[in-house]
């Protein structure tokens, strides 16, 4: 006698402990409702939202500063080279002068020996 009320008893504690699927589904999704009704929560949710936005705002001023980096530095470049270009040509012409010079020493040279 007692394990058949033993059984019964387990049994009957065990259908009303269990919980259906749509019971749990809307305590689930009254639990949620209430959490996001709460004020703390929208505060929350509001400040990870704006950190996420910073961050992200944070991370296009990464990019523009490294796009500012390259810029400046292809500007530094171009500027070297033109300089380079620049030394090269008047060291150019001041080989042609020099040359030009030198001969006008010789011939001025071999005039004067032809005279004397």
């Amino acid at each position: 006698m007692h394990r058949i009320v033993f059984v019964i008893f387990i049994f009957l504690s065990l259908q009303v402990a269990a919980q259906s699927a749509e019971k749990g589904e809307r305590v689930k999704r009254g639990l949620r409702e209430r959490m996001l009704s709460s004020d703390s929560t929208l505060k929350k949710i509001k400040a990870f939202k704006d950190s996420v936005e910073k961050i992200q705002l944070s991370n296009t001023g990464v990019d523009r500063i490294q796009e500012n980096i390259n810029r400046n530095m292809n500007y530094m470049v171009e500027l070297q080279k033109e300089q380079q270009q620049k030394k090269r040509t008047s060291a150019i012409i001041n080989i042609a002068i020099g040359t030009v010079l030198f001969a006008v020493l010789i011939v001025g040279l071999q005039r004067r020996r032809k005279k004397g």
